[in-house]
């Protein structure tokens, strides 16, 4: 959530990124629901951005899919920015989303054809809609399968847990973040972070006070964020 919230924070234009993780498929006679355990994020190339509607860039997509693998985990997710606006998913997302959960359908051998699960995710960032909030708006999605192929598919947002990262692997974190700020300063799109998000909030402050909410951030761990921008 780190590493989205900060990307989504330092365009003027929508930003989109993959997701690694881990699915933890529920076992016959077990109560818990399957969990899907994201933690490895792909920030991406865009081929195509506006303020509304993104695409990601081919070669990209297969360095990130080359990423999670020598990670040990399975593309499982997508994220995108709403810069100004709710983060609802439009039609546009639903159908690409859509297109996601059937490319990576756990296609196991099931009882029931019907059980095939699609663990993809869609996650939607909002840095700027309510500046005065404390944080961003993070959501994740999901559309759910229908038994009848001719009926429409039905967005459904997923509740997620936010598990506190290891401390040993913030050095991790903060490299991340150094290359997604890198990045961002040869891009076209980039925000200038000492401006004013609203008047009397600049950017920069924003972005930290949302940083410091999602991660629970220490202050000394926030010196350390602040200081990738000097």
């Amino acid at each position: 959530i780190l590493l989205m919230d900060l990307h989504a924070h330092l365009h003027s234009s929508e930003i989109i990124g993959l997701l690694g993780g881990v699915f933890i498929k529920r076992e016959e006679g077990e109560e818990s629901l399957p969990i899907l355990r994201i933690n490895y994020v792909f920030p991406c190339s865009t081929a195509h951005s506006t303020g509304t509607q993104v695409d990601v860039d081919p070669l990209s997509e297969m360095e990130a899919g080359d990423y999670f693998e020598s990670n040990g985990v399975r593309m499982a997710g997508w994220y995108h920015s709403h810069p100004n606006f709710e983060p609802n998913p439009s039609l546009r997302d639903l159908e690409t989303q859509t297109m996601y959960q059937g490319l990576f359908k756990n296609r196991e051998e099931s009882r029931n054809d019907g059980d095939n699960i699609e663990p993809f995710v869609g996650v939607i960032v909002n840095p700027y809609m309510a500046v005065t909030e404390t944080s961003s708006h993070v959501e994740c999605f999901y559309v759910v399968p229908t038994v009848d192929p001719s009926q429409e598919r039905l967005p459904y947002r997923l509740p997620m847990i936010r598990t506190p990262f290891n401390p040993d692997n913030f050095p991790l974190i903060l490299e991340k973040m150094r290359e997604i700020i890198f990045k961002a300063e040869s891009s076209h799109d980039q925000l200038d972070m000492q401006k004013n998000a609203q008047p009397g909030i600049k950017r920069i402050d924003k972005l930290f006070r949302s940083l410091q909410v999602h991660g629970n951030l220490s202050d000394d761990q926030m010196e350390q964020v602040k200081k990738l921008f000097n």
